[in-house]
């Protein structure tokens, strides 16, 4: 098995000024369409995470999102610019934990773990269809 230890402590900050768009079509009271929703950031940090992993995998490999936990501690409003530290705080074989933190011009924000497993792509593509056999041609 590779040795993915070398990830460990990469970090990134990943920006956006969220605006109203980033919000519609989500889950949630749509009285609050002036804040930033808690999918949306959920949304930045799978996005951003998935991209400073897998632009870093070797063919075939790609990594897939497994578990989040996200506690949205303060309101940001629509408009305001955000940004999202994620940070890879261990590697463990395959398995990719991620530590991040949500600031705005006010502060922290939010803050949570989210996880990552680094698979091959025909493995998990194969898994997929064998868990749905006929519904799909494999290709």
């Amino acid at each position: 098995m590779t040795d993915y230890s070398c990830f460990e402590g990469n970090e990134q900050i990943f920006e956006k000024a969220v605006s109203g768009a980033d919000n519609e079509n989500l889950p949630g009271s749509k009285e609050l369409y002036y804040l930033v929703a808690t999918p949306t950031i959920i949304h930045m940090v799978i996005d951003g995470a998935s991209r400073m992993l897998d632009s870093s995998l070797p063919d075939p490999m790609i990594s897939v999102g497994t578990y989040i936990e996200l506690f949205h501690e303060l309101p940001t409003l629509v408009g305001e610019k955000i940004s999202i530290k994620i940070k890879i705080e261990k590697v463990i074989k395959n398995k990719v934990f991620f530590g991040f933190t949500g600031t705005d011009s006010r502060g922290d924000f939010c803050r949570g773990t989210y996880e990552r497993h680094i698979v091959r792509k025909d493995k998990l593509k194969q898994d997929a269809h064998d868990r749905f056999p006929g519904m799909y041609q494999l290709s």
